[in-house]
Parts: structure tokens; sequence; C-alpha cells
């Protein structure tokens, strides 16, 4: 389990105004089959997701998917209603 908290704070003192946003980062993992295979969710300030991870040989796919990407931070730059999908690929080069 991880808990945390954002404070994202704004100011521009030329036309005078001064924003602030508080959320909270919650997020819960579970690992199987000897750290092979990881299930997470969670909440990152007002964005929900959840992802997996699996090993296999000296490969790890991470996939993870995001409701309204860092909305509170970029507004609609991923859109107005964003479904976000991120894939890695490692590749661990001294696996045996």
């Amino acid at each position: 389990m991880d808990l945390g908290h954002t404070r994202l704070q704004r100011q521009n003192t030329l036309n005078g105004t001064n924003t602030t946003f508080e959320a909270p980062n919650l997020g819960f993992e579970q690992s199987f089959n000897a750290n092979r295979m990881a299930l997470r969710f969670g909440l990152d300030e007002s964005s929900p997701g959840a992802g997996f991870s699996a090993k296999f040989a000296a490969f790890k796919l991470d996939v993870a998917y995001i409701h309204n990407m860092a909305r509170e931070r970029v507004g609609d730059l991923f859109g107005v209603n964003s479904q976000s999908l991120i894939m890695t690929l490692n590749f661990n080069y001294q696996a045996r």
C-alpha cells in the first residue's frame, strides 16, 4: 500500500491570481508467483489508474491505464476525457 498527498500551488503576480489544489495519492499492489506477476490500482491526484507487470526470462512488461491523466496539472491537454494506456518493455542484460 502506498499513501501520499499532493499540493499544487500556482501564482501569477501579473494577473493577481493564486490557486491551490490538494489531492490524495493512494495505491495498492499485490505480487504473485515469486514476484513474476504484479497487479496494481490506485488514485494519483484526480486520476484513477490500474495496471500490471509480468516478468518472463530477461524481459519485464509493465502496462498501466490512467483515466484523465494529470487533469489538475495540465487541464485538457490529453483530451476532455482522456483514456491513456502506457506500456514499457524492459530487458535485463544480467538475467540468467
